[in-house]
């Protein structure tokens, strides 16, 4: 799979922000550093990332109208009311990413909205129908042009969690060295 130059960049800065305030809160219990080790497993469980799940049947509702106007080859003009829906999936895991890692799509970023405390994510596009069955194509289409990096950040949040025990005990460890006592001998 793709990706465009901005979500490689992006990636990697987003995950680097989620290690250090992971490595900030194991340091901050303000315990021994023999005592670090114990709160290990609650700050891993705390800043484990949980891939992106979207059901794929969504709900549709309406959301605005627009004006379209259309010139004749006569020369008339005609205007169309072009009705706008609300497409809302239910989403699980953490779906931030979504928004605060740009996908290499042509849908409008700013279409894509998510509800964090309703856990609801989606987009509001033209359609010519409220009909789910008829409509259905065109709703597919704009789910993967709107989400189709999905499979790439879970990639990459997989990576996350794997990589966030070794770096957080290895980076533990020098923190100790770095911090050790000097040992005075008589």
């Amino acid at each position: 799979m793709t990706t465009s130059p901005t979500t490689q960049t992006a990636l990697p800065a987003y995950f680097e922000q989620k290690y250090n305030q992971a490595f900030k809160d194991l340091l901050n219990r303000q315990s021994l550093s023999s005592e670090l080790d114990s709160h290990l497993d609650e700050t891993i469980s705390l800043h484990s990332l949980h891939p992106v799940n979207i059901t794929q049947t969504p709900k549709i509702e309406p959301a605005h109208t627009t004006t379209m106007k259309v010139r004749s080859t006569y020369g008339t003009v005609q205007e169309f009311e072009v009705p706008h829906y609300k497409v809302t999936y239910s989403c699980s895991g953490d779906p931030e990413l979504l928004v605060s890692i740009p996908s290499d799509t042509s849908l409008n970023p700013d279409a894509v909205f998510l509800n964090t405390k309703n856990r609801h994510l989606g987009f509001v596009i033209p359609l010519e129908t409220e009909d789910e069955s008829l409509a259905k194509s065109q709703i597919d289409e704009y789910f993967m042009d709107a989400f189709k990096n999905i499979l790439h950040i879970n990639f990459q949040i997989e990576a996350y969690n794997q990589s966030l025990r070794a770096r957080l005990k290895r980076d533990l460890a020098n923190w100790k060295n770095k911090h050790k006592k000097p040992v005075i001998n008589d």
